[in-house]
């Protein structure tokens, strides 16, 4: 039974360990920039607008991600079609 246990305490343990790092590396600024530049290519690429924002932080429960600062500009594209060009 003290076998099971200690090994019980370690797995434990180790899952916690591992758990910590992940969650510090996941607020570090090296992964801040990687999301950031990945945000915003992703919105200048579908949704041809900027998104600027001041700080990233992920949330464990519930799992999330939020943004704090956030500035958004879209760019619109005039059609012919459907607005009328001024005379």
């Amino acid at each position: 039974m003290k076998r099971v246990n200690k090994v019980l305490v370690l797995f434990v343990f180790l899952l916690s360990l591992f758990l910590m790092i992940t969650w510090e590396v996941m607020q570090s600024e090296f992964v801040a920039t990687r999301v950031s530049k990945a945000i915003t290519i992703y919105t200048k690429k579908f949704l041809n607008a900027d998104i600027q924002f001041q700080d990233l932080n992920f949330e464990l429960f519930p799992p999330g991600v939020a943004l704090e600062g956030v500035s958004f500009e879209i760019e619109r594209k005039r059609s012919s079609k459907l607005v009328d060009e001024p005379k």
